[in-house]
């Protein structure tokens, strides 16, 4: 074994540690390692506990699976958790969002607070 794979081994061994003790970064790193390893219920467990636990990319990453793999389409999940993200100023999240309600995905009974997220951010970014 190379050397590089027994460091990858360690790395992943500490972020296992820093997640179990609740760090969300160390949840979203290994849901990017999982996926990359082509492990998608892990990487879709540790995706999931990190954007519990308020990580606005993790939230972001969830409705994207939520909203595009075949195997998990839950769009008015997809819909929840882009709105999570856009709220706490994921600026993607809110533009995904927008096009889920455009497409007829996003559910009808978000549509008013979708349209406040999508304007609270846009008016968020403006730089005066």
């Amino acid at each position: 074994m190379c050397g590089c794979q027994t460091w990858a081994e360690e790395g992943t061994a500490l972020l296992e540690t820093a997640a179990g003790q609740g760090h969300a970064y160390a949840m979203l790193r290994l849901a990017q390692i999982h996926y990359a390893r082509k492990e998608p219920e892990q990487a879709l467990a540790w995706n999931t506990k990190a954007a519990e636990a308020g990580l606005p990319g993790a939230m972001y990453n969830l409705g994207g699976t939520l909203e595009c793999d075949q195997g998990m389409l839950d769009y008015p999940a997809a819909a929840e958790w882009y709105r999570r993200a856009a709220a706490a100023g994921h600026a993607s999240s809110a533009f995904n969002l927008r096009t889920m309600y455009y497409v007829g995905r996003g559910g009808a009974a978000l549509d008013s607070r979708a349209c406040h997220v999508i304007i609270h951010n846009l008016v968020q970014s403006l730089d005066y």
